[in-house]
């Protein structure tokens, strides 16, 4: 018996388009898409991975009294801005993505229902880009943890496994967005394909055989309409099902983009190149997937937006071609009502996601790090040092005292 590809199946093959995202998400215990039946076994090893977080904030503690003693002033009060910011998104984005399982379930198994499916290869295309997407983040998150924790910046209170617990905190806390990524990219196409299908409909034939062959332009045009108001659905569910998880992750991308630029610029203080070297790649490494996250995160909703908007475009230009047949007319009017009515727009509750938000984000960035960079007290240095606690402590910055001899006034006299 031969067996044949998964999408050579013409319907849209959600799950094995999203398999990437999805087995990692059951791994490590945020959603669950192939358990539902077995009760059981998914509050079992939900009970498993909430021990694994305890474990790993009961190490954590030694290591935060750590930092409180050896990390003052400024940059005392951003380590520990830093590490609970960390614990906090880390538990929020779990608990409330876990909670939302149902609701997310939901969504997807809508879009495998969806009427519209885009090409086979086109999905194959979509599958081979999200297995990338999160080989990628995985050994962004891997490298930088085990450089860092293991090697670079470890401290008295490191153990083997800490790297292992950061792993695991990490892709826990960006697991969200991951998935909403590869949700709305997969929307996003399906929007270009819905587009492509409209500009295909073409006047020519019409104005010779002066028919609308036998209403397939109105069908077609009205199958078009309903698809793009699903999607709009959809896509709107989605954005609400993690736009808090998002607003959780952007912020904590923020905090962190901040110090390691600002641990950045401290490295080039070491006077041993190759220890400045070491950590200037290691703190790259560190600020590169939180850059990346956001960038990513906005890029891929002005994607889905921008094909959305694009449809109004192609309706209106279809009007002026189809003017003669009343018919078609009124359904591309209802179309171009329906996009102004309903158009989509992405948001973390209190932000809308687009390119202007990323550029008042880097600026606001760029605000802070100013602020920080100027202040001073923290050392002889300034407040740009290293916080690698492993070189020695410099000198005392007071003044010393001046002792007055009073044999110089006698020598004067």
């Amino acid at each position: 018996m031969i067996k044949t590809k998964v999408f050579d199946n013409p319907i849209l093959n959600v799950g094995k388009i999203l398999s990437p995202v999805l087995i990692l998400g059951q791994a490590l215990g945020i959603v669950f898409f192939f358990w539902n039946e077995k009760k059981i076994w998914k509050v079992s090893y939900v009970l498993f991975i909430l021990l694994l977080q305890i474990g790993s904030l009961a190490h954590e503690l030694p290591s935060i009294k750590y930092w409180e003693q050896n990390a003052n002033g400024l940059h005392g009060l951003i380590v520990r801005l830093d590490t609970f910011s960390w614990w906090f998104t880390y538990y929020f984005n779990y608990f409330l993505t876990l909670c939302r399982n149902k609701k997310i379930l939901r969504a997807v198994e809508e879009l495998k229902n969806f009427d519209v499916t885009i090409p086979v290869k086109r999905q194959e295309k979509l599958f081979k880009m999200n297995v990338a997407h999160v080989f990628v983040n995985v050994a962004f998150i891997v490298t930088y943890n085990v450089l860092g924790h293991d090697w670079v910046w470890p401290n008295d209170n490191h153990t083997p496994v800490t790297s292992s617990l950061y792993i695991f905190g990490d892709l826990t806390m960006f697991l969200s967005s991951l998935i909403f990524f590869q949700l709305t990219n997969l929307i996003s196409e399906t929007f270009k394909y819905i587009n492509e299908r409209l500009i295909k409909i073409k006047p020519k034939d019409m104005i010779e055989s002066k028919s609308n062959f036998f209403g397939f332009y109105t069908r077609e045009i009205i199958k078009l309409r309903q698809a793009h108001l699903f999607l709009i659905n959809i896509a709107k569910d989605i954005n609400s099902h993690y736009s808090e998880q998002l607003l959780m992750v952007i912020i904590y991308s923020m905090i962190q983009a901040v110090y390691a630029m600002r641990s950045i610029i401290g490295d080039f203080t070491i006077t041993d190149i190759v220890e400045s070297t070491l950590n200037v790649l290691c703190d790259s490494l560190w600020l590169l997937p939180y850059v990346l996250t956001v960038v990513q995160m906005i890029v891929i909703c002005e994607k889905a937006m921008y094909e959305s908007g694009q449809t109004l475009t192609i309706v209106h230009h279809l009007m002026n071609l189809y003017y003669y047949d009343s018919d078609i007319l009124k359904e591309l009017e209802i179309f171009a009502v329906q996009i102004k009515q309903h158009a989509l727009m992405f948001h973390v509750r209190f932000f809308n996601l687009h390119y202007p938000f990323l550029n008042s984000l880097v600026s606001s960035m760029m605000t802070y790090f100013v602020v920080i960079a100027t202040y001073q007290g923290e050392s002889d240095e300034g407040v740009l040092i290293n916080w690698n606690f492993k070189r020695e402590p410099t000198s005392s910055t007071e003044p010393e005292e001046y002792e007055y001899d009073d044999d110089d006034d006698d020598d004067d006299e």
